[in-house]
């Protein structure tokens, strides 16, 4: 774990670099997370670990392509962020089952992932926690906003 982990805090680390440069490759970089995170999985169906994290990489790539004009891509990544965050969360998991490498190990130990205490939690703190009235932060509120609407129809 301490592996996977230095890599999705190096490449976020490098994306979020990017961002601060205003450079599209913080797009490019999230989008090799995204992945990253999909090639550990033992079953490309199984809702993992892993999902709650990839929720918030969705999400902030979500964020990034609206900044960058890419509303289409946004709304679309922004979407599949809140399903698969309502989908972790409705039996979270919160050990290392379904990852690769991982098949002979204690899989009931617990992973703590300091992210937040959900994965609802985790995304609405990257799409809501920005203090900004910028309009691509505001698309993607709206977007998500009307999401949750939807759900309580």
């Amino acid at each position: 774990m301490d592996i996977i982990n230095a890599v999705i805090h190096t490449v976020a680390g490098l994306a979020y670099m990017y961002a601060e440069l205003d450079d599209e490759a913080s797009i490019e970089a999230t989008l090799w997370l995204n992945d990253f995170l999909d090639s550990i999985k033992t079953n490309n169906n199984d809702i993992i670990l892993t999902d709650k994290i990839k929720a918030a990489v969705l999400a902030q790539y979500a964020v990034w392509n609206a900044v960058f004009g890419h509303l289409d891509v946004s709304k679309e990544y922004i979407t599949k962020a809140y399903f698969l965050a309502k989908q972790f969360d409705t039996a979270p998991i919160y050990s290392v089952q379904g990852i690769k490498f991982f098949k002979e190990e204690n899989i009931s130990a617990t992973v703590y992932d300091g992210i937040g205490k959900t994965a609802m939690e985790t995304v609405e703190k990257i799409i809501f926690d920005e203090e900004t009235e910028a309009t691509p932060y505001k698309y993607i509120q709206n977007i998500w906003k009307d999401l949750k609407k939807d759900e309580l129809r």
